[in-house]
């Protein structure tokens, strides 16, 4: 890693060919080349704007959109897919570019998420905005998708394992579990959306540590913990989610939802300064992240710790 952001840094040139190349990882293997790339090109954008400056991360940002178009227009001789891969490479980047200058300039952490909790919300006011009634919206799709997939199994319904009935039962299940699943969507596709975001700035911040303030980002990392006015907004959501009724109260609910993965990066910050230094740590810090997968608990557990610790700094209760 410490190699490939050397390289990075040594030139325009070489931080729009690293782009680039994360750039067209987006179209390999959709939808995981699509995370990774949007991952790795976020990271480069991160990594030179917190050392040259928002300008020269927006050039390269902006150079690595034109030259992904360009090739996309050349291999598929098409118009609308060369502009679709200029949308692809900005509009999830921009973010990062924003929250990569923010770092810069306040050097906080606290502040810099606060400000990505913002661009959530953002994320949620817009897709309310865009379609009226979200859990209709993804209703719909979530239908559409299971209707695609029933089509696929009734072709092959000639095959000894899928019985009719067997088929209908299966999607019978899917479309129960589509109208559970898409209330909570809007929430789901705002934090899909953040965890981008920050884990661009952190994987860019790590990699400038690396370069120019060896250990430096662990002990960012530690210290990470978020203002108290983020705290009492995030509380005033939690309770207008139980009183408010009907589009207002979801829409809250899914404000809340958003606070909490912010909430999430500092209660992991206190759980691996907990552990720091133990016999325990790396088997401790396995399980955790395992856990973090598996059981949604976990991570509320976590954000409700990162939520505590901005009113009563809990790292110093437990000598963090």
């Amino acid at each position: 890693m410490k190699a490939l952001a050397s390289y990075i840094m040594r030139g325009r040139f070489q931080a729009l060919l690293v782009g680039v190349v994360a750039a067209s990882l987006m179209w390999l293997v959709p939808p995981f080349s699509t995370v990774l790339g949007e991952l790795a090109l976020g990271a480069v954008i991160a990594l030179v704007t917190l050392r040259n400056g928002v300008r020269e991360g927006g050039l390269i940002l902006f150079g690595t959109a034109a030259i992904a178009a360009v090739l996309a227009l050349i291999a598929v001789q098409e118009g609308a897919f060369a502009a679709a891969m200029t949308g692809a490479v900005v509009v999830p980047v921009i973010p990062v570019l924003l929250l990569a200058y923010v770092l810069r300039k306040t050097i906080s952490w606290g502040v810099t998420l606060s400000m990505a909790a913002l661009l959530g919300a953002l994320v949620v006011l817009a897709v309310y905005a865009a379609t009226g009634d979200p859990t209709a919206f993804w209703q719909a799709r979530l239908a559409a998708m299971v209707e695609g997939l029933h089509a696929a199994l009734n072709s092959a319904s000639g095959s000894a394992e899928l019985a009719p009935a067997d088929i209908e039962q299966a999607i019978a299940t899917l479309n129960r579990g589509g109208e559970v699943l898409a209330p909570w969507m809007t929430g789901l596709f705002a934090v899909s959306m953040l965890t981008m975001f920050i884990g661009s700035l952190m994987l860019g911040r790590w990699w400038q540590a690396l370069l120019y303030n060896p250990g430096g980002w662990r002990e960012e990392f530690y210290a990470l913990r978020m203002p108290k006015t983020l705290a009492i907004a995030s509380g005033v959501l939690l309770l207008a989610t139980v009183v408010l009724p009907g589009t207002a109260g979801q829409l809250t609910a899914d404000l809340v939802f958003v606070a909490g993965a912010v909430y999430l990066f500092p209660g992991l910050a206190i759980a691996h300064g907990w552990v720091r230094g133990k016999a325990y740590a790396a088997p401790a810090l396995v399980v955790l992240y395992v856990l973090l997968f598996i059981i949604p608990h976990v991570s509320m557990l976590l954000a409700g710790v990162g939520w505590l610790d901005a009113w009563v700094n809990v790292r110093r209760r437990v000598s963090v």
